[in-house]
């Protein structure tokens, strides 16, 4: 964290004998923000910029052309922009049935001038091959092929591996080849079906022009190895925000068993789970509770992916219930899993879900039997016993984190208030409910009920939390209850209707599952998201004695990364993510203003105290993602602040 006053003199001097012409690059002084067009904003690939750039927290100004003028690029001393970016390359829209070009002449004129003028770059997210940009048309697809990145992409995509194609599908794509005209440079940067399909361009007057040919979406892989990219290529390796993947899998109960799902006991059915997991008839399920091998074993798989470079950070959360681990509980004090977690200290993050998982929202029933809230007592005993009994272990907890069973408690003022009495600052949601789906991402949000509590988002995965077995037809098999949800016949039906589609026509199979489940974890992963992910504990029992559910989808979501991009994966603890993601909030509700100066130095102000991601620069301290530096830097409320480039 870097906490500056207004910088003086003496700091230049470490700014000598730097390679960076910072003054070559930008002539004038530009604002730290983007600017996004669009025609019509009907566009996909308008909506997938936006996402990727509000996943980074990169400051932009959105314009749709079709309805409103370009904005004021510069007021005569600065640029506004210090970068350009095109949801597509005309920003062509629909008017009467018939085609137009946002983007006229005139339009073209003032970007060009402004790219001249303050060495300001252009990027064309989806362009049709045209001489502006250095390309002519050849043909078009719509067929799944694959994008071959080309030897001059490997300075604008490091943190992909050049070698291995790129899955390019459900989108339109142009195939061009280069033209240039005098003075001109086209440097082709990927091909599909061996015709080009992204370029750089420059013009004679030092005008650069990044373009890819090919439609874009938020959920299509090649949108999200691309994106970042073009992002760093126009902003020119600076800009607010960052960029770093995450992956923190937490899993759920741990010393506690679990009821199975069975396909032919009417009560371990999907239906009777959503309704009511805790009726008389669920003691017909059979429980499954993890052994002293199975947390070695995962233990041990985790350590083998930690010799990977790239994985080396990676840690599972382990959330405990303590009650599964004492006498009270029928568990012997020579328990294999105690002692096993035990020896896993180190190995995993821990945290507090609370003793015995008693549902905080229908703690007990009242003399009517109906369902009464947990008290205050009894949220702080929930609370302070788990706690107890960890530090009786010497487990090492996040004791500003907590996990609520069944993500209940959350609007229970009793809890909420016994959790901020105990030093509770960060409980997670589950995403899967539209209402805790934040409207910034990588955010979270305050508790509307106790102003102490910050909630962090969660990701449910579909590894269901009474599924244990990839192998079909035995209790509680994966396969079986994704097809009881899913299936031909299943309990879930498209737009939530009895009479419905079912979400798949066929039955799933395992692999199947597998390769859904790990396509949805890539795509948080290269999305950049910090939210954890749900599982539970008897996801990670080993159903053959080598594999579980958990290192299979996860193995397999590894594989796919790995083979795309060269990034390191990170872990963090819950409070270390709750932390981020107040930061980030903090710096939506005031707009940081930063300028960038060709005399090596940035800016910076904002009108309350808040902490802001540089990416780029390293003025006293920073860290170093994927190649690039990247310093926080603490603001004061109402004060500028001068910092550095290098």
């Amino acid at each position: 964290m870097v906490n500056l006053p207004l910088i003086i003199c003496l700091l230049a001097l470490l700014c000598e004998g730097q390679s960076l012409a910072w003054g070559d690059l930008y002539p004038k002084q530009v604002d730290m923000k983007l600017l996004v067009l669009a025609g019509d904003g009907k566009e996909a690939s308008f909506a997938a910029i936006q996402l990727f750039l509000n996943h980074m927290g990169i400051p932009y100004d959105k314009v749709l052309v079709a309805k409103d003028p370009l904005p004021a690029l510069s007021d005569g001393n600065k640029g506004l922009y210090q970068g350009i970016i095109l949801a597509t390359g005309t920003l062509a829209y629909q008017e009467n049935g018939e085609w137009k070009a946002a983007l006229t002449a005139e339009n073209w004129t003032k970007l060009d001038a402004y790219c001249r003028d303050y060495r300001v770059r252009l990027a064309s997210f989806y362009t049709f091959p045209e001489a502006r940009f250095g390309m002519q048309l050849v043909d078009a697809v719509s067929t799944p092929s694959t994008i071959q990145l080309l030897p001059a992409a490997a300075p604008i995509f490091p943190y992909l591996n050049l070698d291995n194609p790129i899955k390019l599908a459900a989108a339109y794509t142009y195939l061009a080849k280069t033209v240039e005209a005098s003075g001109e440079k086209t440097t082709p940067l990927m091909q599909v079906s061996g015709s080009t399909a992204g370029v750089v361009h420059t013009k004679p007057d030092g005008r650069e022009y990044l373009a890819l040919t090919m439609d874009h979406n938020g959920f299509l892989l090649h949108s999200m190895a691309l994106y970042y990219g073009v992002f760093n290529w126009v902003t020119k390796g600076i800009f607010i925000g960052e960029r770093r993947m995450y992956f923190t899998p937490q899993n759920d109960d741990l010393y506690l068993p679990s009821r199975l799902f069975v396909s032919y006991i009417e009560a371990c059915r999907p239906t009777t789970f959503i309704v009511d997991q805790n009726t008389p008839a669920m003691a017909q399920c059979p429980l499954l509770r993890l052994g002293g091998e199975d947390l070695k074993s995962l233990r041990e798989w985790q350590l083998n992916w930690n010799t990977n470079p790239q994985l080396k950070n990676f840690r599972i959360t382990m959330s405990y219930n303590g009650y599964g681990s004492t006498a009270r509980s029928g568990t012997k004090p020579d328990d294999s899993l105690v002692a096993e977690s035990l020896r896993s200290l180190d190995a995993f993050f821990w945290l507090n879900h609370t003793y015995d998982h008693k549902n905080l929202d229908c703690y007990a029933l009242d003399a009517d039997s109906k369902c009464r809230v947990a008290n205050f007592n009894e949220s702080t005993f929930e609370i302070a016993e788990n706690q107890k009994i960890a530090d009786q272990l010497g487990i090492p907890s996040d004791k500003l984190s907590l996990v609520t069973p069944g993500v209940t408690g959350l609007k229970v003022q009793n809890f909420l208030d016994a959790a901020v009495a105990q030093g509770i600052r960060y409980l997670v949601s589950d995403t899967s409910h539209p209402e805790w789906v934040p409207p910034i991402p990588n955010t979270g949000m305050w508790s509307e009920l106790q102003p102490g509590i910050f909630i962090v988002p969660r990701r449910a995965t579909s590894l269901f939390f009474n599924a244990a077995s990839g192998l079909k037809g035995v209790e509680g098999s994966e396969p079986d209850e994704y097809n009881a949800f899913y299936g031909p016949n299943g309990f879930f039906r498209v737009g939530g209707t009895a009479d419905g589609p079912a979400f798949f026509p066929s039955v799933q199979s395992y692999d199947a599952i597998l390769e859904r489940e790990s396509d949805n974890l890539l795509t948080y992963l290269l999305r950049g998201e910090i939210y954890p992910s749900m599982f539970h504990q008897s996801n990670f029992w080993q159903y053959d004695g080598k594999h579980s559910l958990f290192t299979d989808l996860v193995d397999r979501t590894f594989q796919k990364f790995t083979r795309l991009s060269n990034l390191p994966v990170l872990s963090l603890r819950q409070s270390e993510i709750g932390k981020r993601m107040e930061e980030r909030l903090g710096r939506e509700t005031s707009p940081i203003q930063a300028t960038l100066d060709p005399s090596n130095w940035i800016t910076l102000r904002s009108e309350t105290a808040a902490t802001v991601p540089i990416t780029g620069i390293c003025p006293l301290e920073c860290d170093t993602y994927g190649g690039q530096r990247i310093a926080r830097m603490q603001l004061e409320a109402g004060r500028q602040v001068v910092v550095p480039i290098n």
